[in-house]
């Protein structure tokens, strides 16, 4: 039988993780200059310095005026802009950073009229997208990204017909669609992108064990979440047939929460599950009627835990 994981033990396994990179110096930093700025409070506002290859600046304050400044170091390619303050406007200077490989702009102010400018990234391998602003109209550009290895979308809310415009992506291995509008007709799309070897499509309510199965030609995935979708116990017994699975996220499923540990199939006894024991549910439901808001965060953390 495969190794269970509950949602208290994986919280528990991802805070004794290492402290993420996103504070150390990637590899390709290691051949430029980097900067990491976390949370400052002042504009960013360094001098030109052409030798810059990553520039990190989290929830730092960044406007449309800053990107002006950002957009004088076209050496960069690494480039993090996460919680900022840019909109469609600050983004449109980003045209001159043609080398970049990595961008992050999640949490950003930005719409689908600023996406174009994706098309002037040629070499992007690493795209983090989670503007809840965006819809399907920004997927054609992303569509056009040859070179991306890694996307993550979380709650942009794209509808199944645009994911046709991934199938474009030769060596798409990572795929983050959590919180959207997917359903089973999109994973049949997604069932047809055979280089994955991670996916999360946690909290698309409309996927079913219908859809799951179409899942099954992806023979190099590894990492596969589906938290908070109506799969049932039936839905992951095509993991039997994937032979490279090494972990299933199930937090949240609501026909898996009900069922017994014996009731579940059987699985390779590499692949580690991740569910909501019986004990966990009732105990949420409990909390549910004394502290309806603490426990419905932490539904949500339980459903988005890392794959």
């Amino acid at each position: 039988m495969a190794n269970l994981v509950t949602a208290q033990q994986a919280a528990a396994a991802e805070s004794a993780r290492p402290v993420d990179n996103a504070h150390q110096a990637p590899p390709q930093a290691q051949s430029g200059l980097y900067m990491f700025l976390t949370d400052c409070k002042e504009e960013f506002d360094a001098p030109p310095v052409p030798a810059l290859r990553t520039l990190h600046l989290e929830a730092c304050r960044v406007v449309d005026e800053t990107m002006q400044h950002i957009a004088s170091f076209v050496q960069l390619t690494d480039l993090n802009l996460s919680e900022t303050d840019i909109t469609d406007e600050g983004f449109l200077f980003a045209q001159t950073l043609t080398n970049l490989v990595k961008l992050n702009l999640n949490g950003c102010m930005l719409t689908d009229a600023s996406m174009a400018v994706l098309g002037c990234f040629p070499n992007l391998r690493t795209l983090r997208l989670d503007c809840p602003a965006l819809s399907d109209l920004t997927m054609p550009h992303v569509g056009r990204l040859k070179k991306l290895v890694e996307l993550d979308m979380f709650e942009v809310r794209i509808s199944d017909w645009s994911l046709m415009h991934l199938t474009n992506l030769p060596d798409l291995a990572s795929l983050e669609l959590c919180g959207g509008r997917i359903s089973d007709a999109g994973l049949m799309t997604i069932g047809t992108l055979t280089t994955l070897t991670r996916l999360n499509v946690a909290q698309n309510s409309s996927i079913t064990d219908a859809g799951v199965r179409h899942l099954g030609r992806l023979a190099k995935l590894k990492h596969l979440n589906l938290s908070g979708t109506r799969v049932t116990p039936n839905g992951f017994a095509f993991v039997q047939a994937l032979p490279e699975v090494v972990s299933l996220s199930v937090f949240g499923c609501e026909h898996i929460q009900s069922a017994r540990t014996s009731d579940l199939p059987e699985v390779p006894d590499r692949v580690t599950v991740g569910l909501n024991s019986r004990a966990e549910v009732d105990e949420r439901a409990e909390a549910d009627q004394e502290f309806p808001t603490l426990a419905s965060r932490e539904a949500d953390v339980d459903m988005t835990s890392a794959l």
